[in-house]
């Protein structure tokens, strides 16, 4: 079921705005409803940005955000689709995927890449896509569906829980980490961090103040930054092809 609405930043009646919509829809392999919310630019979009929440969400607050679209990127949202066409799918943390057991678990894994893959992308624009994790929900980005033939790149927003094991595949450049200075989680994850970079699976930029919140990711704009480093990496793989 589609629930189409529009977030909150249709008052400034200076912009264009972004069609939004809140998915639900109850997944057999979860045995539960299961939210996301859908931005789409007026511009044709060309790409999606699947964006995984962070960790650490009980039942309730999960069910809480299945009832309003999230609201927090609108002044990113009102910046950012007057430069480029695209579909942005916000995707909760789930309550019952044990984001820890995702890099050591096959039943785990098997179990989210399965409801993503065939329960919530088809209800998705079919667009190539570009991956974002904030916070533990790199785990949850990076555990399958980065080796899709269809998702040409990737990011984190102060990246939690990153799995040693990350494989890049055929992207035409590396897991992009950004980490705002006191960030909590970034010397927790330094280890995780130094053999990724080793193996040439990541690239970690720290250059920005700012704590682990998302808030001060926007407010810095490091999330403005990393959807234009997904327009600029999908236009240079339109002059060599994305696997259909």
């Amino acid at each position: 079921m589609l629930t189409t609405g529009f977030s909150s930043f249709v008052n400034y009646k200076d912009y264009n705005t972004m069609r939004s919509s809140k998915i639900k829809e109850y997944s057999e392999r979860l045995k539960r409803e299961f939210f996301a919310d859908l931005f789409i630019t007026d511009r044709k979009p060309e790409f999606l940005v699947l964006y995984f929440g962070g960790s650490g969400v009980d039942g309730r607050t999960y069910a809480d955000r299945g009832k309003t679209i999230i609201p927090v990127f609108d002044s990113s949202f009102l910046r950012l689709e007057k430069e480029m066409g695209f579909a942005f799918s916000y995707i909760p943390s789930p309550p019952d995927i044990r984001i820890t057991l995702l890099g050591s678990s096959d039943e785990e894994k098997s179990l989210w890449n399965g409801h993503i893959d065939c329960e919530l992308l088809p209800l998705l624009p079919k667009l190539p896509f570009y991956l974002i994790g904030y916070s533990g929900g790199i785990a949850l980005a990076s555990c399958g569906m980065n080796l899709s033939g269809v998702c040409f790149g990737g990011g984190a927003l102060g990246g939690d829980q990153l799995p040693v094991d990350f494989e890049k595949g055929a992207w035409k450049e590396p897991l992009s980490l950004y980490y705002n200075t006191q960030d909590r989680v970034y010397e927790s994850n330094r280890g995780a961090i130094d053999v990724l970079e080793k193996r040439g699976a990541a690239k970690c930029y720290r250059r920005l103040p700012g704590g682990h919140d998302i808030s001060d990711y926007l407010t810095n704009g490091s999330f403005d930054g990393l959807l234009r480093r997904a327009g600029r990496l999908f236009a240079s793989h339109l002059s060599i092809g994305i696997e259909n």
